[in-house]
């Protein structure tokens, strides 16, 4: 208990008198799931070995001070006793962490295969419960029917649901859920965005039944969009409204979520005659183990793909006295890129946010800068003779932190020769934008000329366990706040139009569907948008992590133990110029992130001796045939066939489908003395599009003529050395 006590203490400021153990985390103490990531990370700092049996997962469900002692004290008792010390696989000073100043910076393509090999030959199918139903949501152009006619034909029982009921309904006994696009012949973006939230409710209200049933035999939960067949990467064009390209967001989040559930976002043609004639094969492709996103056109299937494309030099094309008004770029890393643009010209830079605007703080708090000793000056000054909760206490203190922030962003931005005005405005009301818009205006005597959309919350949750209102506010900030910039400058001759968006969009990420969606729909509206004002530069950025920003020490070490590099600050503000100066309009969505850093080196697979084989010209008179120089050689194609059926035979229902990374190391020659094999097998290994199994071949060490191999190394009691390895691809049949 004193040891967790005092690490909440640090990391939120708060006195340890306020502290009680049962304050809740989050609602009491203002404890985000970023912060419970640098609670466990300063855990296992403190602990070593009695914290590993807490993980990220586990945060998620302790609700209270005293839940995580209750757990913490569960795991001491069962797990091995070890010294209490840090844990020296961390760094005592996130300081430490080595800044990768090389960014990637790639570009999204579409990667096409023969629909017919990905829907009979690439992956697997899944089974589903004979108690399992498949729900389907219904749509203007009924493809919901065609569909609903597919899964019947092979044998499921397949349910209509009406996504404007309410409310949702629970289903318990849902095997298979599949959201449609609403609407195709009358676009309605407010509608678009209404189907959005509907489509994460549907989700959060039925994920738990989805993951049973998975658990059980198989689920799938999938996504149906009608952007043209492509997701509107280009050469694809959209076909409808770019809002629905929210729905994938959703379909790649719960992949990482939900590790039971078979997950895919498909998109189709506009064309509803030819949607209707794929819904046999979108409903096979449903419940077909492949990549999450699939377009299919014509005859093939499209997946995004990454590609490095690196950024063409070029001069940005503002100009001395151009207004900007970036959202959100008072503080954090938006700040920062704030900063940097004032440097290109002298412009006048109006910076929006939630917070109120900086007032003149007490002069008693003027000196205080630690978190700690500002929080006890509060309590002690504003709160005296008071208990005030510490959500009362923490949002004064923010209240301080934040107006520091901003007169230094604008301190900066004024040190280049800038303008730099600072208006607290809620970017999700659009009175409100259009309001401070008209006030930029009249009082800097032009229109504006570039807009940076870099504002966004985050509250982390996993699908199930996202509150509405949490989705609202980190969607609504996003999504909203775009529509209300493009409503107020829908006159302005912007030069730029700018949407800092993540790489959770691309990629998704676990406890961001609300995040990863919005962004999406920024990635896609941003296209669209491109195609209406060709003299305005428009791009979505989808950054990776900042080393700076929402990403603390404790993220900055997590990071770091999974490889994950991290944007060096100074380096992602100038590289938002350069991307504005490069004057390549191509493409409107690039994913921007640092190099991985340097992951811990791992242990090769574990592989077992599942089979002996006899090699010698005896049992094998095809080497009589096959020699080099007069001795008898084995072929590599039969060391392969033996590798792949002995793969086969131990792993009923799937077929050999491809070798991989296949290595030869060392010959077999028996000569006139037999020579032993061992067949050795590892842990299948499930991918989004196959099963991988880890094979060899070795043979005995009295063998002089064979030499060491390096991989995989040998245990010492196997006795062998590796003559061929590799991980064998195999399907189910």
């Amino acid at each position: 208990m004193t040891v967790l006590m005092d690490i909440i203490n640090e990391l939120t400021g708060f006195p340890k008198e306020m502290l009680e153990p049962g304050m809740d985390l989050e609602s009491d103490l203002g404890v985000d799931s970023i912060k419970r990531v640098e609670i466990l990370s300063r855990l296992e700092q403190e602990m070593g070995d009695r914290a590993l049996g807490l993980s990220g997962d586990d945060m998620v469900g302790l609700k209270t001070i005293q839940d995580m002692v209750r757990f913490l004290e569960q795991t001491d008792a069962t797990s091995p006793k070890a010294d209490v010390k840090k844990n020296a696989s961390l760094r005592d000073d996130a300081s430490d962490i080595p800044e990768t100043p090389a960014l990637i910076r790639q570009t999204l393509f579409l990667e096409k295969t023969p629909l017919q090999q990905v829907r009979y030959f690439n992956g697997s199918r899944i089974q589903l419960p004979d108690s399992g139903k498949i729900y389907i949501t219904q749509d203007q152009a009924q493809v919901s029917h065609s569909l609903k006619q597919a899964f019947e034909g092979q044998g499921y029982e397949a349910i209509l649901l009406d996504p404007s009921s309410d409310p949702l309904p629970d289903l318990p006994d849902v095997a298979g859920l599949v959201m449609i696009q609403d609407q195709v012949s009358s676009p309605d973006s407010g509608r678009a965005t209404a189907f959005l939230k509907t489509a994460f409710a549907l989700a959060h209200e039925n994920g738990k039944h989805l993951q049973a049933a998975g658990a059980r035999k198989g689920a799938f939960l999938a996504t149906l969009t009608f952007s043209g067949g492509g997701f509107g990467v280009p050469p694809c064009r959209f076909d409808t409204l770019p809002e629905y390209g929210g729905l994938a967001g959703l379909a790649k989040t719960a992949a990482k979520e939900w590790k039971e559930v078979l997950c895919h976002a498909l998109d189709l043609p506009g064309n509803m005659d030819v949607c209707h004639q794929y819904a046999e094969a979108v409903a096979s492709l449903m419940m077909t183990r492949g990549p999450v996103e699939m377009g299919l056109n014509k005859d093939f299937c499209q997946v995004p793909m990454l590609k490095p494309a690196p950024v063409d030099p070029g001069r940005p094309v503002l100009a001395d006295g151009d207004v900007a008004v970036i959202t959100g770029g008072a503080r954090g890393v938006t700040a920062d890129c704030a900063v940097e643009l004032a440097g290109t010209r002298k412009l006048t830079i109006v910076l929006m946010g939630r917070s109120p605007a900086p007032s003149d703080e007490p002069e008693w708090a003027a000196a205080l800068s630690d978190p700690a000793a500002l929080k006890k000056a509060i309590l002690t000054r504003e709160f005296a003779g008071k208990k005030p909760t510490p959500a009362v206490l923490e949002k004064r203190y923010q209240a301080i932190q934040a107006g520091r922030e901003i007169q230094h962003t604008l301190a900066r931005i004024r040190s280049h020769g800038s303008k730099g005005v600072y208006l607290s405005t809620d970017i999700r009301d659009p009175e409100a934008v259009k309001t401070a818009f008209n006030h930029v205006r009249k009082h800097f005597n032009g229109p504006v000329s570039c807009v940076v959309h870099g504002a966004g919350v985050l509250e982390d949750k996993w699908i199930v366990d996202k509150h509405p209102d949490q989705f609202d506010r980190v969607f609504d900030t996003k999504v909203d706040g775009l529509n209300a910039l493009l409503d107020a400058t829908r006159d302005d001759p912007l030069k730029y139009l700018i949407v800092f968006s993540s790489i959770a969009a691309r990629t998704g990420n676990q406890g961001q569907c609300d995040y990863a969606m919005a962004n999406e729909v920024l990635n896609k509206r941003i296209a669209r948008i491109s195609e209406t004002r060709p003299d305005c530069k428009c791009l979505a950025v989808n950054w990776g992590p900042w080393n700076g920003g929402m990403v603390h020490d404790g993220l900055k070490q997590m990071f770091t133990q999974k490889g994950v590099g991290l944007i060096p600050v100074d380096a992602g503000a100038r590289h938002l110029i350069q991307e504005m100066a490069d004057p390549n309009r191509e493409h409107t969505e690039v994913v921007i992130t640092a190099a991985s850093g340097d992951q811990k080196k791992k242990n090769p697979p574990r592989l077992s001796s599942v089979a002996k084989i006899e090699i010698s010209p005896q049992t094998l008179p095809i080497l009589a045939a096959h020699q080099i120089n007069h001795e008898p050689v084995m072929p590599i194609a039969l060391m392969a066939e033996i590798m792949a059926q002995t793969a086969e035979k131990n792993h009923p229902g799937l077929v050999f489908a491809g070798l991989d990374d296949f290595r030869l190391l060392k010959g077999v020659r028996p000569k006139d003395t037999a020579v032993w094999l061992n067949v050795n097998l590892g842990r299948c290994i499930r991918t989004d599009t196959r099963y991988r199994i880890p094979v060899s071949l070795t043979a005995p060490w009295k063998l002089d003529r064979l030499s060491p191999m390096r991989r995989p190394r040998p245990s010492s009691k196997t006795g062998s050395r590796t003559l061929l390895w590799c991980p064998v691809k195999t399907a189910v049949i």
